[in-house]
């Protein structure tokens, strides 16, 4: 549901709050089991990159209909893509596209979720912060005048990746992490600082969003923030 559909692997896609499992009806119990029926999930799933062929066989559809779907989703502004950010000094990236819920809360009613069951589940809270931080990126992108590009960076089987990278102008650089930790230390921002020092040049921030109340440093231009420092 919060479909995060995080060089070289192809055109499939990668999805954030669903894992898949093995439903075989396109009805909406099939997608509320594909969304939440699996167990313990890997870590390349935790992460949100799950090839399109297992989500529409998850949800018992073929490649057709499931593009179909899919048009539709993103005409309805259900879902929207990041795509992937393409570097020649990174190797190995992942160039699928990233998708999110445009509205995260819409996840609740799919999977029959609540407030408690979603706390209890830090892997779940954490896609769905993620998509959260996103579409609130995405309504102050809407009356800036600057008007960054946002991708996502992952490499291949994860050993790097930025949850959101912003490319602002002249090629300066905004990464973006987001953690449903209240007071993250300097390992949540390891992946910016990788960004940092491949990049020192453009590389203009680094910041790890939030759950807890506080603006503190992490290293060279790396800051956690709180999320709700978005409306501030």
């Amino acid at each position: 549901a919060s479909a995060s559909s995080a060089g070289a692997t192809g055109s499939r896609a990668t999805w954030s709050t669903c894992s898949p499992a093995t439903p075989r009806r396109s009805t909406a119990a099939g997608t509320r089991s594909a969304c939440a029926g699996t167990s313990r999930p890997t870590r390349s799933t935790r992460r949100g990159i799950v090839e399109e062929r297992t989500l529409f066989e998850a949800a018992g559809i073929n490649r057709r209909t499931a593009q179909a779907y899919e048009r539709l989703l993103s005409n309805l502004l259900v879902v929207e893509a990041m795509p992937a950010w393409t570097s020649n000094r990174l190797k190995r990236l992942v160039l699928m596209p990233k998708r999110h819920m445009v509205e995260p809360a819409l996840a609740g009613a799919v999977l029959g979720l609540d407030a408690a069951l979603v706390l209890r589940s830090g892997d779940l809270l954490g896609r769905l912060l993620d998509s959260f931080v996103v579409s609130q990126l995405r309504a102050e992108l809407a009356v800036s005048s600057v008007r960054p590009r946002l991708s996502h960076v992952r490499q291949q089987q994860g050993r790097f990746e930025v949850d959101i990278l912003a490319e602002l102008a002249g090629g300066r650089l905004v990464a973006m992490e987001v953690k449903a930790d209240a007071a993250p230390g300097p390992d949540a921002a390891r992946h910016l600082a990788g960004l940092r020092d491949r990049y020192d040049a453009e590389f203009a921030a680094g910041i790890v969003f939030h759950t807890g109340p506080r603006t503190y440093r992490l290293g060279d231009r790396l800051a956690a923030v709180p999320i709700s420092a978005l409306w501030g």
